[in-house]
């Protein structure tokens, strides 16, 4: 009888687990540099069959030259609370710049200013573990210790690729975005149509300890 009443409470548990806790988001599309005033947004997408929620999630910006300061966390930026990304789903992350330029909302504003040279971008849940690192290089790009890119990008000729997106949502081969004109003619911004927080509402957690950051512009 125990062993029954055991298997019937797991059967119940996992049938009103309304999220899976993780797994299966990528960091589908990206622009960090381009002419002017920088035009950056960072675009996520669910390929897991699975509805993930993402609240509280991290994406680290990772300073990958070859230099003194490789592997330092230049900035990182925190997904708001209540965001459920369902099976196909994106979430679209932009500065006011972007929202200038591609005359798109995105589902969350962030003051956006991504590495002028090489990066690494790793989304991390709320454990800390890597769920997608996304390598972005020039000629001097260099991988962190301790990160392993699920996609590595550039350079573009000699320089820092403007951006990438994966050939298919959720693919494992990118291609570059151009730098130059403003939209990007092959960039595909996509809102998951979260509604945008009024900044006073917008909760910032600890993730300090974790991400080591060191905030400066670029």
């Amino acid at each position: 009888m125990k062993k029954i009443l055991t298997l019937v409470f797991v059967a119940l548990v996992a049938a009103t687990a309304p999220t899976a806790s993780l797994g299966g988001i990528v960091i589908n599309e990206v622009i960090g540099s381009t002419t002017s005033a920088d035009t950056e947004f960072i675009e996520l997408f669910n390929s897991s069959d699975m509805s993930v929620d993402i609240s509280g999630w991290i994406i680290q910006e990772v300073e990958s030259d070859d230099q003194a300061s490789n592997g330092t966390v230049d900035d990182f930026w925190t997904i708001n609370n209540g965001i459920v990304l369902d099976p196909g789903g994106f979430y679209l992350i932009g500065n006011q710049e972007f929202v200038d330029v591609f005359e798109i909302t995105p589902d969350q504003l962030e003051p956006l200013s991504i590495e002028n040279s090489s990066y690494t971008l790793v989304l991390r849940d709320t454990l800390g573990t890597a769920q997608y690192t996304a390598f972005v290089s020039d000629t001097d790009g260099v991988v962190p210790t301790g990160l392993t890119p699920d996609i590595s990008i550039g350079p573009d000729g000699t320089f820092l690729p403007a951006g990438f997106r994966l050939d298919s949502d959720g693919g494992t081969t990118a291609s570059i975005l151009e730098f130059s004109p403003r939209p990007a003619p092959s960039a595909t911004p996509t809102p998951g149509g979260f509604a945008v927080p009024e900044p006073s509402s917008v909760v910032l957690l600890g993730w300090v300890g974790l991400a080591g950051v060191v905030r400066r512009r670029k």
